[in-house]
């Protein structure tokens, strides 16, 4: 997605860590997790957006 230039939203990082979620891949959903808190800032997505994954 964003070697084709578009950048990823708030909705996209939470989709992809609920699918994570589902078929449990925690473990993967928490690599993810911590890879996405460090693009959040790069993208200006709220830390709390991520937050609220953990708790869910």
């Amino acid at each position: 997605m964003i070697d084709s230039g578009l950048a990823p939203s708030k909705v996209t990082f939470i989709n992809l860590l609920t699918a994570c979620s589902h078929p449990g891949l925690v473990d993967q959903g928490f690599w993810y997790y911590n890879h996405i808190c460090l693009m959040s800032l790069e993208f200006n997505v709220p830390q709390s957006i991520m937050s609220a994954w953990l708790i869910y």
